[in-house]
């Protein structure tokens, strides 16, 4: 096996049983999760391989990783540590992992070898499954038409009488309501209903009391196949809150932020929902001093199966600018997030988070003021951070998090935490260091990164840290190029980087936002092969960082650019 991979070892969902073991398959549109579950400690690896259904070739994918977990895994708990408590038996082993860059609607076979840390075979599980469509289908029934010459003066009018199939129609103006969305007004599988506004429908939050308890303009709870489409809303507490949905799309939105109210909280809410898509939209915030300003534009928490993508943050001030907690088999992939966060650039992390995918995006956050990506607490996972790039705010990486400290004072052991797999991207120039608090049980693998402006600091006292201890962590590192303008030659930690370069990774253009290497870089043909990650290299070995040499960007579903106003 490969010596860098060895160093992380909307449909039903099917279930294979091989004895006690069982493998689940858990598509969406470009991916597939895969998680094995009840793995007996002789059991440390397992290669995997995939096709589509019909191909006589196989292809190799990344190796699955040993996650573990307690009961909580699956049940949850408040507290977002405690699938790590090693005292909450049985404490469950499990391989997870997933596939990138598949092909929508398609049938893909999967097999997976399981070996132990000799090498031996330890059997083989395989099946079936099919990746979720790409497009989106739209309900067939009658179209009513809300404000202007339209019989419903409301858009909560026309609303109450949609059934299934409908499309409700939202003509130009300034609507003064909450737009409430309950399980009874749902669509079916198949038919939704739509709701959609006509260019220069906005939903203004002004003047207009609470619903319940929360001062939203797109409220959806307990419901299930909506579309939601072609608004500007503004001046809420919740711009757009979806909670305990299913298959919702809510796309080519603007999300108004600059005149929000004082400690307004959310923009796009999207709370313990599942099979939804995210795409198309735009939100915007006000610059630091001109007014208030929302704490989170994009806030996704507590979902599994759910899609977002194609949606774009236009800058301003913020707390964070995406936060994501508890989140599983989710894919985020090819955003555009420029900001200035008070808190972190993005948060992948809070609770389980398995098989969460953060890849192909885009973050600006160079003028924040602490961590660019926070990683803490993930308790099983894995995570994925591939192929994007990061202008950095003061640190790389976050992993400071009281509750791990506080789980540890209140005499809980911890059994593990999760692996948190950190390749093929570039982080640029961050202010005041790499890590932000190292520690506190992270298990971060860096490989085929590209670095500029730190070095990694030395975590030897971190890897040698008893696991009751806050310091506890395990780092693997290798095949990076690191460059702070040459202060460092070399690992301040003897057991990482070895094959790592300490050199100028010679980017194209930075100052207009272009990452590539230039074809004279140290990194072109440097990089480790990752079967499924850089499996379209050009020259003699994949390339460090984001770009491979000779390409325009990395693996990409959208071929067209992002539009300011997606509406």
């Amino acid at each position: 096996m490969n010596k860098a991979i060895a160093l992380v070892l909307f449909g039903a969902i099917p279930a294979l049983t091989a004895g006690e073991l069982k493998l689940e398959l858990t598509p969406t549109i470009h991916c597939l999760g895969m998680r094995i579950t009840g793995v007996d400690d002789e059991i440390t690896g397992a290669t995997v391989r995939f096709r589509k259904q019909g191909d006589e070739a196989w292809k190799d994918a990344l190796p699955l990783v040993v996650a573990l977990g307690n009961k909580f895994t699956e049940k949850g708990h408040e507290d977002e540590t405690a699938a790590a408590w090693s005292e909450a038996e049985p404490i469950i082993r499990r391989l997870h992992g997933s596939i990138f860059w598949l092909e929508p609607e398609t049938a893909y076979e999967v097999q997976v070898s399981m070996s132990d840390k000799g090498g031996a075979a330890k059997g083989t599980l395989s099946g079936t499954t099919k990746t979720l469509s790409n497009t989106v289908a739209y309900g067939n029934g009658k179209t009513l038409k809300a404000g202007g010459d339209g019989p419903y003066k409301t858009i909560a009018a026309a609303i109450q009488e949609a059934k299934p199939g409908d499309t409700v129609l939202v003509a130009p103006g300034v609507y003064k309501e909450a737009v409430v969305i309950s399980g009874a007004q749902s669509g079916a599988p198949g038919s939704p209903i739509t709701l959609r506004g006509e260019k220069g429908a906005i939903i203004d939050g002004a003047g207009v009391p609470k619903s319940g308890d929360v001062h939203g303009g797109i409220i959806v709870r307990d419901a299930h196949d909506i579309i939601v489409e072609g608004f500007l809303v503004r001046h809420f507490g919740y711009c757009m809150f979806i909670n305990t949905c299913q298959r919702l799309v809510i796309q080519k939105n603007y999300i108004d932020l600059t005149e929000s109210e004082r400690s307004a909280p959310y923009g796009l809410r999207l709370k313990r929902c599942s099979d939804c898509l995210v795409q198309f939209n735009c939100a915007k915030e006000p610059k630091l001093g001109e007014h208030h300003y929302a704490q989170y534009p994009y806030s996704i928490d507590g979902g599994h199966r759910n899609i977002i993508r194609y949606n774009q943050m236009l800058g301003g001030a913020t707390h964070d600018i995406i936060t994501t907690r508890n989140n599983c088999d989710t894919d985020i992939y090819e955003n555009v997030f420029r900001g200035q966060a008070n808190d972190d650039g993005v948060e992948l992390e809070g609770g389980t988070c398995i098989n969460l995918r953060f890849f192909n995006n885009f973050l600006d956050d160079r003028d924040g003021d602490k961590g660019t990506v926070s990683l803490t607490p993930v308790t099983v996972g894995p995570v994925y951070v591939v192929r994007n790039v990061f202008l950095c705010s003061q640190q790389v990486l976050k992993f400071a998090n009281d509750g791990t400290a506080s789980a540890l004072k209140a005499g809980h052991k911890l059994c593990d935490f999760a692996p948190l797999l950190i390749y093929h991207n570039v982080f640029y120039n961050p202010k005041e260091q790499f890590f932000r608090y190292i520690g506190f049980h992270g298990r971060p693998t860096l490989i085929n990164n590209i670095i500029v402006g730190k070095a990694l600091p030395d975590v030897t006292k971190n890897l040698r840290a008893d696991r009751t201890s806050p310091e506890y962590a395990r780092v693997e590192s290798d095949y990076n190029v690191w460059w702070d303008g040459g202060k460092t030659g070399k690992s301040a930690t003897p057991s990482l980087d070895a094959h790592s370069l300490f050199a100028d990774p010679l980017l194209a253009d930075p100052a207009k936002d272009d990452f590539r290497v230039r074809p004279d870089s140290p990194a072109v043909d440097k990089a480790i092969r990752l079967p499924n990650i850089n499996d379209g290299f050009t020259g003699a070995a994949p390339d460090m960082g984001c770009f491979e040499q000779g390409t325009t960007a990395a693996p990409r579903t959208l071929t067209e650019p992002l539009k300011d106003d997606p509406r």
